[in-house]
């Protein structure tokens, strides 16, 4: 079992007993004078970018709501302590998988910085709808109000594969500086309640903490049907967790703030109450545990961490080619939209910035490209990126390139597209993120793991009658602590509606069922139980990890012996 060992370190700890002392300070005080920029007429919903002067960047430092700051490096050691914790936190949070309903979808998962904080599993995947997007979870539906049980749940077309995002995930690197998020800007500037009302000290400024609370949600990405905050689903869920659990422990994998989050100890609950139970706003000091709003803190602290501000770019190191590419864009007006400064970007030596807001290479407003009307992305480490546009429809430079001459008119000759090529893939890119180093480091994730990729783990084929069964057996199988039941779900997919369906799981190399449950196929053709095996029942030490092989069998009047049977599945469970 794993090592229940504290978090942090001796000087850590004292860190963080410190908090107390911070009682009654807020953060107005923390700022220099902030800055708006490029505000278009009230109302339009097009704010543009926000941050303030520099501090130890030469972007803008990030501006955040009065009720969750984010100091300078000025700041008094307890402001200081207090985001660096909420830092760590968020950062775990970010790349936690048992965020997601079903535990196999992180934040991380679509949003990897060794794709420029985009998208980064293989070529992304098709949708529906002709475009491109990001793979999430399998259609599923809550079993019941506040359970964390939840069943498959069959659409319109039923399908036991994952559900997949009309449009393809934007960069979260260098997005704290927009004001409004996501293609659409739905998100900010204020962060409201779930049920309406702007929550105090979140009035402006707020657009990181806003977005962190969607993705969980979304049926499609990480959530299940008509999932929401107020039900408290999450909330139990992740509050009960331990955090990095699903993440392979492996130093060489798992960099050194995740393996402190790793050997925290406690659950989430517990470091949830310990980084904000003393915090000076008092809707994140109410706890306790897990809450909607302390959770979106800590995620929109880590998010305004991701600054590619090492690109040669930043730091005065264009090369020539690199720094003709720039002018070429320049003069054929790409920074009319990639600039701050309405079309006229001014640099310095070295092709370093005049305008420190101009370093995102977005002006943060809604543009109309190829009929879709979304915000300007950021040209940021483009390089790393396998896929353009919101619909994913370009897959490489030339094209793109291509694309944009005939829109605009320009022609560029076979030395100008290497020039251009080479400020946009190699001057914007900072090595930190394509080689996922702090601050963009990140841990290796249990889908990404060989043993863990989705349907990875089935094999052999079904005995069809009139139906064919498919099972449904991509949620990771891990164990808690001793004492507590292994708990995960196994579905099955294109049965008869309304037959019955029995699971039976054995340990290999008996043949004796350990465990079978009886349910009944919804009216989509699928079914769903609940798996609780004891630890004493896989193995009588306790000490894991066991593989275990699990298979349907299916009322079916057309099947021999009227019985259906589905692929098989198997699992190698993994300890906290």
């Amino acid at each position: 079992m794993k090592k229940l060992c504290p978090l942090f370190s001796t000087k850590e700890a004292t860190r963080l007993a410190a908090l107390p002392l911070a009682l009654g300070l807020i953060g107005g005080s923390l700022y220099a004078q902030r800055v708006h920029v490029g505000d278009s007429p009230p109302g339009s919903g097009q704010q543009g970018l926000i941050g303030e002067p520099p501090d130890t960047s030469t972007w803008p430092h990030p501006a955040a709501p009065d009720g969750n700051p984010f100091p300078r490096s000025s700041a008094s050691i307890i402001d200081l302590v207090r985001r660096d914790n909420k830092i760590l936190l968020g950062k775990s949070l970010f790349w936690e998988e048992q965020v997601g309903v079903d535990s196999t979808m992180a934040c991380g998962t679509c949003h990897d910085p060794g794709a420029a904080g985009a998208d980064g599993r293989g070529n992304l995947f098709p949708h529906s709808a002709g475009t491109f997007g990001s793979a999430g979870v399998i259609a599923q539906a809550a079993a019941g109000s506040g359970k964390v049980e939840y069943g498959f749940l069959g659409g319109p077309t039923p399908s036991e594969d994952r559900l997949v995002t009309p449009i393809i995930a934007p960069p979260m690197i260098g997005a704290y500086i927009f004001s409004q998020l996501f293609w659409d800007m739905r998100a900010g500037p204020d962060f409201p309640f779930e049920g309406g009302g702007i929550i105090p000290g979140f009035s402006d400024w707020a657009a990181c903490e806003e977005l962190s609370t969607g993705p969980p949600l979304s049926p499609v990405e990480m959530g299940h049907e008509a999932l929401t905050w107020s039900s408290n689903f999450l909330q139990k869920k992740i509050g009960n967790s331990f955090p990095m659990a699903l993440c392979d422990p492996d130093p060489a994998n798992m960099p050194l703030d995740f393996r402190k989050a790793f050997n925290i100890g406690g659950d989430y609950n517990w470091w949830f109450d310990k980084v904000f139970s003393s915090d000076p706003n008092p809707t994140l000091a109410i706890g306790p545990g897990v809450t909607r709003e302390r959770f979106a803190a800590a995620v929109a602290h880590y998010m305004r961490t991701l600054i590619p501000d090492q690109a040669p770019i930043d730091v005065g190191t264009m090369t020539v080619s690199q720094q003709n590419g720039m002018a070429k864009l320049s003069s054929v007006g790409c920074f009319g939209c990639h600039s701050v400064g309405g079309g006229v970007a001014l640099f310095g030596p070295g092709g370093k910035f005049v305008d420190p807001f101009d370093s995102v290479l977005s002006d943060g407003r809604f543009h109309n490209i190829r009929g879709i009307t979304v915000k300007t992305p950021s040209l940021r480490n483009i390089g790393l990126k396998h896929r353009f546009f919101t619909d994913g429809q370009v897959d490489n430079f030339p094209d793109l390139l291509a694309f944009y001459q005939s829109i605009f008119g320009f022609t560029l000759t076979m030395i100008e597209t290497a020039e251009v090529t080479d400020f946009l893939a190699v001057g914007l890119l900072d090595n930190r993120v394509a080689a996922r180093l702090k601050p963009f480091d990140k841990p290796v994730l249990a889908s990404e793991r060989p043993e863990h990729v989705f349907e990875s783990n089935e094999f052999g084929t079904a005995i069809a009658g009139f139906s064919s069964p498919e099972i449904i057996a991509n949620s990771p199988a891990y164990l808690p602590p001793p004492g507590s039941p292994v708990h995960f779900k196994v579905g099955v997919a294109n049965c008869i509606p309304g037959a019955t369906a029995r699971l039976e799981i054995l340990v290999p190399p008996s043949t004796v069922p350990i465990f079978m449950a009886s349910t009944t196929v919804n009216g989509a053709g699928f079914a769903t139980t609940f798996v609780s095996l004891p630890l004493t029942t896989i193995s009588p030490s306790g000490a894991g990890p066991m593989t275990f092989i699990g298979r349907w069998s299916v009322k079916d009047p057309g099947a021999p012996l009227n019985l259906a049977k589905s692929n098989s599945a198997r699992w190698t469970t993994f300890n906290f």
